[in-house]
This record gives structure tokens, C-alpha cells and sequence, in this order.
């Protein structure tokens, strides 16, 4: 369970005569295309992992299982037949295994056209269906899959940072968090979508100002919070304990998103070629995930 994203983020300075927007755009796109490379070669056995594929497993399966394609097709989909997965469930899966077919077939060893190629690619299966050809009987309604609002509030900003507050329910592994606390789970904005000039440092993601605001954010939405939790390559370095986190391994991280892709783009939004490539090659990355924690009261006496 974490918190994604911060969606309603105040855009920063253009960065490189580009919109926020296209920074924004372009370094997710980035981040994708870093992970993709990363999965294939894996599957390839190119680069080592402590991951255990099974015998024989296609790629475009391994694709899917790490979310890779998942995106891609869910609007491919909707995009030729206006309908969402679960309406048209029956027709969605047949054309999720055309796309998975597609994939499998357009591979090929050293082919570095494969990876910017698989938008394509998902995009001319979808081009195959269309609602006119839909036989099956489209479900108009479904109970959301929705958190209970009990369990999450949010999302909240607070300069840099974005957070949502969760019940302490949900944390089983953590023994001092009781159930009945309450959670503040913390997310940084990208360095890239961050920066305003050249001479700001990766420092700044965790800027003073920030947290300042954070403090008094959770003083006026979440003043029975007891502890901030959060997710990140960032907590693997010395500023999170300068800040005044506790770090511990998490067992849950998965090398996703910008929790872990985040430290192969730097303020720019270039990727860091030369660590990147020495990562493809160990699969040690500079970073691993950790879970950083701090109790409110403490977080509040440092900067409340």
C-alpha cells in the first residue's frame, strides 16, 4: 500500500525552454522506457536479479506481470471501443492476449527498435476492435473499488511534498503503529518537475521550506497523526536522516516507478547515463527502496 503520485502538484519553472506539463510528460516517459529496458533485459538474463522467472515464461507475460503493458493496453482499449475493462471483461482479456501475441511476435534479439515500438504495437491490436464488433453485453454499472473514506484522506500538498493520511490499520507490519492512529504517507516531487535553476541540488528535495509547510499542514488537517511514513530511493541517503527519519528495509518495495526510477533522472530530466549502464550490467542500483519513519511529535519539535 503507498501513496502515487501527487496529481494536483503546483507546476514548477519550465525547465529547458519546456512547459511543466512536457516535463512532467516527458520524464515519466523516461522513467517507463528505463524500467522497460530494464525488465527485458532481465527476462533476457543480461542483467542479474534476484527475480526467479519461471521456465519458459513469454516475455510479453513478464511484460504485463510487472506492469509494463498493463497501461498501454487499458487505453488502447478504451480508446477503440469507449468502454472500460470491467465492462466489457470477457472481451478485454481475448484483447489483451492478441496484444501479448503481438508483442511475442514483434521481439527479436538486439533489436533496439522493440522498446519505442511496443506503443505501436499495442495501439494496431486496438485499432482490430471496435464496440460496433462487441457481441458481448456491456456492464453499465460496479460498485467502485474504493478505499472506505475511514481509511484515507487526501491528498494534501505541502510545498514539494504530497501526503494522504491513512489508518493505521493498514500498516500490520509496523508493531508501533496501533490501528486506531493515524498515518501521513509522504511522496516528493521529481527532482525535474522541482528544479528552477542550475545551481539547485538534489538537497532541495528535502528544502527546510518544505517541511515547514508539511508541519503546519498536518497540524490543521491531520493533528491526531502519530507518525509520517514514506517510500523511496530518497530514504537510502543521508539527507533522510538529516531530516530525521528512521530507516529501515522495506520488504514490500518493488523496483517501480518513481520511488525507484527516480534516481536514474536528475534535476534536468536527463538520465544518468553512466549510473543507469552500471546497473543494466551489476543490477545493483546506487539506491534501494527503503521505508523512512519519524513520529509526528518529533517531526513537529524540528520543524513546527
Amino acid at each position: 500500500m503507498g501513496y502515487e503520485g501527487i496529481a494536483e502538484q503546483k507546476p514548477r519553472p519550465a525547465i529547458a525552454e519546456t512547459s511543466p506539463a512536457e516535463t512532467k510528460e516527458s520524464v515519466y516517459a523516461k522513467l517507463d522506457s528505463l524500467e522497460t529496458q530494464y525488465r527485458v533485459r532481465v527476462w533476457e538474463g543480461k542483467t542479474p536479479s534476484t527475480e526467479t522467472i519461471p521456465k519458459g515464461e513469454r516475455l510479453s507475460s513478464y511484460l504485463h506481470d510487472c506492469y509494463i503493458l498493463q497501461p498501454l493496453i487499458s487505453d488502447a482499449f478504451y480508446t477503440n471501443t469507449r468502454k472500460h475493462s470491467w465492462q466489457l471483461p470477457d472481451t478485454y482479456q481475448s484483447f489483451t492476449q492478441c496484444v501479448l501475441d503481438a508483442v511475442d511476435a514483434s521481439y527479436a534479439p538486439e533489436d533496439t527498435s522493440f522498446i519505442p515500438r511496443l506503443p505501436s504495437i499495442v495501439s494496431k491490436v486496438g485499432e482490430s476492435f471496435s464496440a460496433a464488433e462487441i457481441g458481448e453485453k456491456v456492464v453499465e454499472d460496479r460498485v467502485p473499488e474504493e478505499m472506505p473514506p475511514q481509511d484515507r484522506r487526501g491528498p494534501f500538498h505541502a510545498g514539494l511534498i504530497g501526503y494522504a493520511v491513512f489508518n493505521g490499520k493498514l500498516f500490520p507490519d509496523f508493531p508501533q503503529i496501533s490501528a486506531e492512529d493515524e498515518v501521513v504517507e509522504i511522496h516528493v516531487t521529481p527532482l525535474a518537475e522541482q528544479v528552477e535553476n542550475d545551481e539547485i541540488s538534489a538537497v532541495n528535495i528535502f528544502s527546510q521550506d518544505s517541511f515547514r509547510e508539511l508541519a503546519t499542514s498536518i497540524k490543521e488537517n491531520s493533528p491526531n497523526a502519530k507518525y509520517i511514513i514514506g517510500r523511496s530511493w530518497l530514504m537510502d541517503t543521508p539527507i533522510a536522516r538529516r531530516v530525521g527519519f528512521s530507516v529501515a528495509d522495506d520488504s514490500d518495495a518493488y523496483p517501480s516507478g518513481l520511488m525507484f526510477w527516480g534516481q536514474f533522472i536528475d534535476q534536468k530530466g536527463n538520465v544518468k547515463e553512466k549510473e543507469y549502464a552500471d546497473f543494466l550490467e551489476t543490477g545493483v542500483a546506487p539506491h534501494q527502496v527503503k521505508l523512512g519513519y519519524i513520529k509526528v511529535a518529533d517531526f513537529l519539535k524540528k520543524y513546527g
